[in-house]
């Protein structure tokens, strides 16, 4: 009688266990660029089981640039995450069927950076300035020079691969640059800098935007709603945990071969920018998003 009692409770449990990995939903983040501090809430929500709690086998991809259109990727098939900056809107209104589910910086950390006496946009004119060719096409650029009006043709434009070395050099007088990174290399160089900061004009700028296609945050809302959930528990643990999570990207996600000093830098950046004494980790506010759309439409 206890042997077959015994049998019963192994057959239950062994049901139990199957049922519950039977539920588990195996879906794909890709990420906008290599792996950094910048990601580091997805990367604790997978490491300390938040994922796993609400039934979900997350795969983290870093940015490729041979993977095509990011967008592209996630609106393929249902199961697929990404994130993106303030072009996540535009492609919305270019008829992209995606759908925003969290946003995590409440200012984009692109910005122009220039030498210590360059303090205001107009003070560009004839100045060498150095810009990816996505950072020119992005409405940081844009706003910036707008507002300032300032046109393309009154200042040299060197186009570059993500590079900091040349402002360094003092080939140019300044450069578009991210906050979060390689400020920390012109920091580490000891040059003087200014700067020239297009998120402290009207119109602030979202970045770091979880996003899906419409047809997975339609189908499968639950999912969804589970994948952004875990994911901002990830954030939170990650902002007060920061120690910890830069230790989890240098044994499992250090592609970059970064510093710890490096990401210790980033950490305090991506926390300014994400401001979590003011507003909700994730959070979105549809008029933000109004006005960022006005500004596309203005540009």
């Amino acid at each position: 009688m206890a042997s077959s009692l015994r049998l019963i409770v192994v057959c239950v449990f062994l049901l139990a266990a199957f049922s519950a990995q039977a539920r588990v939903e195996k879906v794909t983040l890709y990420l906008n660029w290599k792996h950094q501090f910048e990601y580091a809430g997805f990367y604790m929500a997978r490491e300390k089981g938040f994922y796993d709690e609400v039934g979900l086998d997350v795969t983290i991809r870093e940015y490729d640039s041979r993977t095509g259109n990011l967008i592209d990727r996630v609106t393929a098939w249902p199961g697929r995450y990404g994130l993106s900056k303030t072009d996540l809107v535009l492609s919305y209104m270019e008829g992209a069927e995606v759908r925003m589910l969290a946003n995590f910086l409440k200012h984009s950390p692109l910005a122009l950076v220039a030498r210590a006496e360059i303090r205001e946009p107009e003070q560009l004119k004839g100045a060498k300035v150095l810009a990816a060719i996505q950072d020119i096409k992005s409405l940081n650029y844009i706003l910036l020079f707008r507002e300032a009006g300032l046109s393309i043709t009154e200042f040299e434009l060197v186009k570059k691969r993500y590079s900091v070395q040349p402002f360094i050099n003092g080939e140019v007088d300044a450069t578009f640059l991210y906050l979060s990174n390689e400020l920390f290399d012109i920091q580490q160089a000891g040059i003087d800098y200014q700067i020239v900061d297009p998120s402290n004009s009207a119109s602030e700028l979202y970045d770091l935007n979880l996003f899906t296609s419409e047809e997975e945050a339609t189908n499968y809302p639950d999912r969804a709603r589970r994948m952004t959930q875990a994911s901002i528990r990830g954030w939170m643990y990650a902002l007060e945990h920061p120690d910890e999570a830069i230790q989890v990207i240098l044994e499992n996600y250090n592609s970059q071969g970064k510093s710890r000093q490096a990401l210790e830098f980033e950490a305090r950046q991506i926390r300014k920018l994400m401001l979590p004494t003011l507003y909700e980790v994730g959070s979105i506010d549809e008029k933000k998003l109004e006005r960022i759309a006005r500004a596309y439409v203005r540009s």
